[in-house]
């Protein structure tokens, strides 16, 4: 974390089943997250790799998951976005936690020891990051579902996803 975002050990890589977690400053070291709090639901987060583009989105949060179906599912934005069934239920766009509460970054966030069955199995990204800015009292954390991989075009290789395009 001294030069980027930093890969939590032990979790999931890009696009792989489970959940790929990553922290990241909110101050000093180049504040890669200092803005996160600012995500909301369906906001694209897209990763980039040697071969491919990974997108995610931001999961509905906790006071959306009720009315999500009318009132955010007709968004384009939001195709592949909803709230999680079980064993994901309770997992939301973004929450704070204490420092210790690890288990967010588990594989199936806020369940450590549970495995999703194969067909149940999602493939999350978690975003993690001291809250509020200039304290490390707590943690804000972003999850996101996968909705989207572009391969790299080596016959085009300056080709970008269209949701590093988007504007809210």
């Amino acid at each position: 974390m001294e030069i980027g975002p930093g890969h939590y050990a032990d979790t999931a890589y890009p696009g792989e089943p489970g959940n790929f977690a990553v922290a990241g400053h909110r101050v000093g070291k180049g504040a890669p997250f200092n803005d996160i709090d600012l995500l909301n639901s369906c906001d694209a987060i897209v990763v980039e790799t040697r071969y491919s583009w990974f997108v995610y989105r931001v999961l509905p949060k906790a006071d959306e998951v009720d009315g999500w179906a009318k009132e955010r599912a007709a968004d384009p934005r939001c195709a592949g976005v909803s709230p999680l069934g079980a064993p994901y239920d309770g997992v939301v766009g973004q929450e704070i936690v204490s420092p210790g509460q690890g288990e967010v970054i588990a594989p199936v966030p806020g369940k450590p020891g549970a495995e999703a069955s194969v067909g149940e199995r999602v493939t999350l990204m978690t975003l993690t990051t001291c809250h509020p800015r200039f304290s490390d009292r707590q943690r804000l954390i972003v999850h996101a579902v996968m909705v989207k991989q572009w391969a790299k075009d080596p016959r085009n290789p300056g080709a970008l996803p269209p949701e590093l395009k988007e504007t809210t």
